[in-house]
């Protein structure tokens, strides 16, 4: 390089004719005689303004090619010659971002001088939020929350869901069954919160088709009408060794008349030994007292009975004997046949 030339004046300038193909880079320095050089910041140009000075100082400017090949053109100036400098600025650079609520900045520099122009960029004011999102879901009797986030600031605000307040119920399902003369119950789940509701259902009243229990006995009813109905025993409440079939039961102010005793009534009750049968049964289910292997004396008070089930006295004691009325031999010993489970060695008398 050569030619370096300078003026005197604020505005300095090198003018360099280059001989060579590669560009030029500039970089200016100033020192205030007392100090060493200090690079200017920006200031990268082969033409640089400098700003009033209030005493002597030194302007240096830096020439370099790729190759390195250096060479320095210097300026000394005093106050003699200081003049009032008009800053010539760069664009502006955000040097902090605004946010929803706080002002940022920008900044710009002066390519002469260095002198920095900084200016507030107003905050947005408002928060820029994306959609709700539900963050808890709400139930019957609890709130639940959802929440958005400014896409700015990363600010969070929720807000409440309130609870349904309604349940939203299943179908009932009977826990209970009910009885002649005792509650049953039922329950149901809410299909969101899971809550269980129960609620009673009512005795049934001593209705056809109704079951109760009186004293060791089990019975149905058959039919009913006013005060008065009709019964069949199902069986005991618990193993016994004994059994007596009443005439009557009397139960909610119905009296109910015994008619018959039910199929497996009493089947497989293997410490049962005796069964008197009341004078109002006219029917003994199928299977009622098979199995009972050590039932050896049957009673029968009646003369109204009709029928024998099916295998009703099978199993038990080969020996057993069977008292009928003296009026009603001849009929009952036709109603005890073989398919009742009656054996030859047993006796009807």
């Amino acid at each position: 390089m050569k030619n370096a030339q300078k003026n005197d004046t604020p505005l300095l300038e090198v003018d360099v004719e280059n001989d060579s193909e590669y560009a030029l880079s500039y970089q200016w320095y100033y020192s205030d005689r007392d100090t060493d050089y200090a690079e200017i910041k920006g200031a990268t140009e082969p033409v640089y303004r400098a700003k009033p000075i209030a005493r002597d100082g030194i302007y240096e400017c830096k020439i370099s090619d790729m190759y390195d090949n250096i060479e320095y053109v210097t300026f000394c100036m005093d106050v003699s010659v200081a003049v009032k400098h008009t800053h010539v600025y760069g664009d502006y650079e955000v040097t902090q971002s605004e946010t929803c609520s706080k002002d940022g900045e920008k900044t710009r520099v002066c390519i002469g001088c260095g002198n920095e122009d900084k200016l507030a960029i107003p905050a947005h004011g408002k928060h820029k939020f994306t959609d709700y999102k539900v963050t808890k879901e709400a139930t019957c009797t609890v709130n639940g929350t959802k929440t958005r986030t400014c896409t700015v600031c990363k600010k969070e605000e929720s807000e409440a869901i309130k609870a349904t307040g309604t349940h939203t119920f299943g179908e009932w399902s009977t826990t209970k069954e009910p009885t002649c003369d005792q509650a049953g119950s039922k329950e149901r789940t809410c299909k969101v919160c899971t809550l269980k509701e129960t609620s009673a259902i009512p005795a049934t009243g001593y209705v056809k088709g109704a079951s109760f229990q009186k004293g060791s006995y089990a019975y149905k009813v058959l039919t009913q009408k006013g005060k008065k109905g009709t019964v069949v025993c199902t069986g005991a409440t618990k193993k016994v060794t004994k059994v007596s079939i009443p005439k009557t039961v009397k139960i909610g102010g119905i009296t109910f008349t015994v008619t018959e005793i039910g199929d497996n009534a009493f089947k497989s009750n293997t410490k049962l030994k005796s069964v008197t049968i009341g004078a109002n049964v006219t029917k003994i289910g199928k299977n009622a007292f098979s199995g009972c292997k050590k039932l050896s004396k049957i009673t029968i008070k009646g003369s109204k009975l009709k029928s024998v089930g099916k295998n009703a006295i099978k199993g038990i004691n080969k020996k057993a004997t069977i008292k009928v009325p003296k009026k009603k031999l001849k009929k009952y010993k036709s109603l005890f046949k073989s398919k009742t489970g009656f054996k030859k060695s047993m006796k009807v008398k």
